[in-house]
């Protein structure tokens, strides 16, 4: 995931329910989290329109130019100087992988050192946990009382980007049956473009019913696209055949997989290709042009993919802001093959 413009217009549109109060920064530690372990996406000239003034050109442009340990790296620091200009003293991710700084798997129970110890949780990644329901659960019992915890779904991509991708129903119903009371709701998209979050009523309605219709043709023939395109190759590709009927054989395997080490055979040749190359360069131009011109490739691709991805892509996203009322120990969740208590689609 990454941390694109969109995060800063969210941000700046819920100001005045994360903002810390001055008269609470005085010895006092504020702490923020999000899970995932997230790219920053964001440019300056964004930066410059909320006035975030903890980041500096520079540290900007070296990100931008990093490669991809030392990326990761300031991708972090980046997230945090912006939550400082929130007032928060410290920020912390926490994801399955070991960039992160809390390093775990949402779909266990975590750890109880780290319940109510973050005033605001920045849930964007429990949609990529297996196990939803205690992700949330997590992250629930990780914020304070009386702390914020901004919840996200994306409802505009309907290509198997996620494991399981909540409707935005049964995000609301779940934090208010959890010690939550809502303060916001919207959807947004990558320009920043907001709309208020409706309700639908109806538990058959699916959520990207909810956006324009503009996004919405676009979302369908994406949709169609994707179909398109990955449809072969998901149908050529290795598969395991097991028994359907009575007197069926045994599980059986394709002989695709001669296939996927034909693949692997290609990207590695296409690595060693592109390595010799680099080598020649290196050998007829010299390490210090070579890598100037690394660091311009570097910063034209960090630019290009912040515009795309501002511009040009049909996303939106449903977001919700809750506080903490109450510690609640039990889940209270239910599920059934009817949902009678939570709208779910």
């Amino acid at each position: 995931m990454s941390y694109p413009n969109v995060w800063l217009h969210v941000l700046n549109g819920i100001s005045d329910l994360i903002q810390v109060p001055n008269s609470d920064t005085d010895g006092t530690t504020h702490l923020a989290l999000a899970t995932g372990a997230h790219d920053v996406l964001f440019t300056s000239k964004c930066l410059k329109k909320y006035g975030i003034k903890t980041i500096s050109s520079e540290e900007m442009l070296a990100h931008m130019t990093n490669d991809r340990v030392a990326y990761a790296k300031s991708s972090n620091e980046l997230a945090r100087k912006v939550l400082k200009s929130y007032g928060y003293s410290d920020y912390h991710d926490i994801d399955i992988y070991d960039r992160a700084n809390i390093v775990c798997n949402l779909s266990n129970p975590i750890n109880s050192e780290y319940h109510e110890k973050y005033d605001l949780v920045l849930d964007i990644t429990s949609t990529y946990v297996t196990n939803i329901i205690q992700s949330y659960h997590n992250t629930s019992k990780m914020t304070k009382v009386g702390g914020k915890k901004v919840v996200v779904t994306t409802i505009g991509d309907h290509t198997n980007r996620f494991d399981l991708n909540p409707s935005p129903n049964f995000l609301v119903d779940f934090h208010i049956s959890n010690g939550f009371s809502l303060d916001r709701a919207f959807i947004i998209n990558p320009k920043g473009k907001k709309l208020p979050y409706k309700r639908y009523a109806s538990k058959g309605t699916p959520a990207f019913a909810l956006l324009p219709i503009g996004t919405l043709m676009v979302t369908f023939i994406k949709s169609l696209y994707t179909i398109a395109t990955v449809r072969s190759g998901i149908r050529n590709s290795e598969t395991i055949v097991y028994p359907m009927n009575i007197g069926d054989g045994g599980i059986s395997q394709s002989i695709s997989e001669l296939q996927g080490d034909v693949h692997v055979t290609a990207n590695h040749h296409s690595a060693s290709l592109r390595s010799r190359v680099k080598s020649i360069l290196r050998t007829i131009f010299g390490e210090r042009l070579i890598y100037g011109l690394i660091l311009v490739n570097r910063k034209y691709r960090y630019i290009r993919r912040a515009f795309l991805h501002s511009n040009l892509s049909n996303e939106w996203y449903a977001y919700f802001v809750f506080t903490k009322t109450t510690e609640s120990d039990e889940l209270n969740f239910h599920i059934t093959s009817h949902y009678s208590k939570l709208d779910q689609t």
